[in-house]
């Protein structure tokens, strides 16, 4: 018999079989977070539960389970995080050290009020463990069931080895044959979409080889100041595309909460450590935070950061999705890696889904769709989509002697275009344009089929698109990519930076330009818009101002209250 103080000289009694260890990763001593708990034990508005007079109750963050209250227990129950991050940095997750961790703090907490009665514990699921103040107690290789004698308390600690580990914990009180279960769920993973306020934006400061990106640079600082972080290119190979190396997530509790990098194999595009590859270590890695990727490292450019969006929340065929849903480009032969994919699907609260972007050059859907948040609109967003035909009715509209003096060079600096009259005039061009225009409306339809979008969702951005050299029949934008944008925070304001297109003779007049006011009018009054010039380094380099940058946001999530219905319950059935 093993016997644990719980802080004084009672005893837990431990009894009966081993339950299978899960082949994954623990850690030791709780924190509570900040759900709203009422001074009823309620959790957020709902009626107080029932007085529980001498019941057993197991006490959760959120509020207590007993036997004739078993709402806050049932599925998915008391939730964690997957205590996979290295709080003590010994070099390795806190799962493997099995409570030991210093400064541990990714633990589901409980309380157990048993009216010193005896109370019998027993745990179904694998890859978990519950610890007393003195360790372990049940799970992951140790005792399947437990009880608890001569004592009026127990506080416990809950921990979960991956996301979505489930598990069952019932609870028996001995003397009265009367048991409850509590469900166990740890958070799935997370990633961010555009409706979450921006906490952090970042970009590389490039100079060198004859170019640089110094208004690209000072336009985001001008703006936002100390919540901009300028990367320093010398330490990264002067690597530009920062959305393209990582993306941002996490997984979130009452009690507990980790922050997640999703660390594509992009590698800088060259060898592991190179371009931007160190970059989420350098910044990022230690206490509360997780570094992840999936499958091999042969990766091509469809796995990189760009080909990798999230909807805000949607609701398609009476499903609702309140954290919205991934989505990636790809075709059948020509797709991220399958790891990856079953990775996300695995997650099931962001259901994904794969339009076709191998049309293009790069193959990032980031260059011709995003979201964009608006208040007025129906569904809270509007869906921004690259589109031929609006640009060629402002393009015609317009004087074709214009001169555009940023389009005039060849080579890395240009198009070799002298007028606005030379697009219009363009036969290819037109051509070319009407068949992407086919692609683009084919691809609206996947996209209205999978979000649930209905025509006035859609805010339709003039673009035109080329066949530079070396990308054969592939295609990248001519007018630089406006759909390929960022949306961030500026104190209470929604405020977006986008690729100034240049369609004008005086480049310093922005006022002057056709397409921006256009834009301006286009998109809703509620935010500020900002046209930065990325022409040199990420235009001419096939890529745009979502391309160049990474955004940290803020998380509001109660999965656990409203995305049960997406997650498979595999525990308790």
């Amino acid at each position: 018999m093993r016997t644990f103080s719980n802080g004084s000289a009672l005893a837990f009694v431990i009894a009966l079989s081993v339950m299978a260890c899960d082949t994954k990763n623990p850690g030791a001593d709780g924190t509570v977070g900040d759900s709203t708990v009422d001074d009823t034990g309620a959790a957020g508005g709902d009626p107080p539960p029932p007085d529980p007079g001498d019941a057993i109750v197991v006490e959760t963050t959120i509020g207590p389970v007993y036997a004739e209250y078993p709402d806050l227990g049932a599925f998915p129950g008391l939730v964690g995080v997957p205590n996979l991050d290295d709080d003590d940095e010994v070099g390795g997750p806190d799962w493997d050290q099995v409570g030991e961790a210093g400064g541990d703090n990714d633990f589901a907490l409980a309380t157990v009020e048993t009216q010193g009665r005896p109370v019998e514990l027993s745990l179904t699921g694998e890859g978990l463990r519950i610890y007393s103040a003195d360790g372990l107690i049940l799970g992951d290789g140790g005792e399947s069931e437990a009880t608890l004698s001569g004592i009026e308390s127990a506080d416990l600690r809950i921990e979960f080895s991956d996301f979505l580990v489930q598990g069952l914990l019932t609870v028996t009180d001995v003397e009265r044959s009367e048991s409850f279960e509590v469900a166990l769920t740890a958070s799935p993973l997370f990633f961010n979409h555009h409706l979450q306020a921006a906490e952090m934006t970042m970009a590389t400061a490039i100079s060198g080889w004859g170019y640089d990106n110094d208004e690209f640079i000072e336009g985001y600082e001008d703006i936002l100041g100390n919540n901009f972080n300028r990367m320093v290119g010398g330490r990264y190979d002067n690597d530009p595309w920062v959305q393209d190396e990582f993306e941002f997530g996490y997984a979130t509790s009452p009690d507990a909460h980790l922050d997640v990098i999703f660390d594509t194999h992009r590698n800088g595009q060259g060898a592991p450590g190179d371009g931007l590859d160190d970059f989420p270590e350098d910044e990022y890695e230690g206490p509360d935070w997780l570094i992840v990727n999936w499958g091999p490292r042969n990766a091509l450019s469809v796995d990189y950061g760009g080909n990798f969006e999230i909807s805000p929340p949607v609701t398609v065929d009476g499903t609702h999705y309140p954290y919205g849903r991934v989505y990636y480009g790809g075709t059948p032969g020509y797709e991220p890696l399958r790891a990856t994919q079953l990775a996300v699907e695995s997650m099931e609260v962001q259901k994904p889904f794969m339009p076709d972007s191998t049309w293009l050059c790069v193959g990032h859907v980031d260059e011709f769709t995003t979201t964009i948040p608006d208040p007025t609109a129906p569904k809270g967003f509007r869906f921004v989509l690259s589109d031929t035909r609006s640009a060629w009715t402002l393009l015609e509209g317009l004087d074709p002697d214009t001169n555009l003096p940023q389009y005039a060079p060849g080579g890395w600096s240009g198009h070799s275009i002298d007028t606005i009259g030379e697009i219009v005039d363009d036969g290819a061009l037109r051509s070319l344009n009407s068949e992407i225009q086919e692609i683009l409306d084919e691809q609206k339809a996947i996209f209205v089929e999978e979000l649930g979008l209905d025509e006035e969702d859609i805010l339709y951005m003039p673009s035109l698109f080329e066949e530079p050299n070396g990308c054969g029949s592939w295609v990248a934008a001519l007018i630089p990519g406006m759909a390929n944008l960022i949306v961030d925070t500026v104190g209470d304001r929604t405020t977006v930076f986008l690729a100034d297109p240049f369609m004008r003779s005086d480049v310093s007049d922005q006022a002057s330009d056709p397409l921006i006011s256009h834009v301006q009018d286009l998109f809703p009054d509620t935010m500020d818009l900002v046209f930065l010039d990325d022409w040199e380094v990420y235009h001419m380099g096939l890529g745009e101002v979502h391309c160049g940058s990474n955004v940290e946001r803020e998380v509001d999530n109660a999965w656990w209250e409203d995305a049960g219905h997406l997650i498979t319950q595999e525990v308790g059935r």
